[in-house]
């Protein structure tokens, strides 16, 4: 009889553990991949520093390296699709507030011109561009591409009389590269890296001849946006 009750309790036993175990493996949390197909919305803030310069066409030693430097912040917003093979194509725009500056005296042959000096000033920028990136889970590295924007506003002073004849939106090119990182199913912080060139362009005829003007921005940013 002893036996027969151990046998039977050593079964329950046995039961019983089987059943715990069982529980516990199904109620174990199965990890999940990540997925960056949607849309989302930022805020994004960083530093920008400028190749500028100012060159008079009819005098080949005169010119003005204005280089701005400076703040800029805004919003940023696009989509993101994933394929099967974790490649995530994306389309992206952004728009912002900038305080990026510089101001230099007009050099002849390298030596400042006692009265006369230059400031530049970006006020705005913004872009449209594509993005490639490969999807490590939450973590997205990433390249763009596509077209920018800024204003930019030249003044220049001779004489004590400040004349901005180059005042314009320039339109241009730009590429960088990023990574964002999903803090959760819906915060995705970044950081980025743009490099954007604007060309030159003709400020026509000014306080002593025409000048043309070149603008080249690196910026360095980040951000965090929300998913839906």
């Amino acid at each position: 009889m002893r036996a027969i009750i151990f046998t039977a309790a050593s079964f329950v036993a046995a039961l019983t553990t089987s059943a715990l175990s069982a529980d516990a493996v199904m109620e174990e949390p199965v990890a999940t991949s990540f997925n960056w197909t949607g849309a989302y919305i930022g805020l994004e803030a960083g530093y920008s520093w400028a190749k500028s310069k100012a060159d008079y066409t009819a005098f080949l030693a005169i010119d003005a390296p204005m280089d701005p430097k400076g703040f800029v912040g805004g919003i940023y917003g696009g989509y993101n699709f994933q394929l099967r093979n974790s490649v995530v194509l994306g389309i992206e725009g952004d728009i912002n507030y900038a305080d990026v500056h510089g101001s230099t005296p007009t050099l002849e042959g390298g030596v400042p011109i006692a009265g006369q000096s230059f400031d530049g000033k970006v006020d705005w920028t913004a872009s449209i561009r594509g993005r490639v990136g490969y999807s490590i889970n939450r973590f997205l590295p990433y390249v763009t591409a596509g077209g920018a924007f800024a204003h930019y506003d030249v003044g220049n002073t001779a004489g004590g009389v400040t004349e901005h004849a180059f005042d314009r939106t320039l339109s241009g090119w730009t590429v960088g590269v990023g990574a964002d990182y999903a803090f959760t199913d819906n915060l995705i912080g970044r950081v980025e890296y743009r490099y954007a060139d604007f060309g030159t362009k003709s400020a026509g005829a000014v306080l002593f001849e025409n000048y043309d003007v070149d603008l080249k921005t690196n910026d360095l940013r980040i951000g965090l946006a929300y998913k839906f």
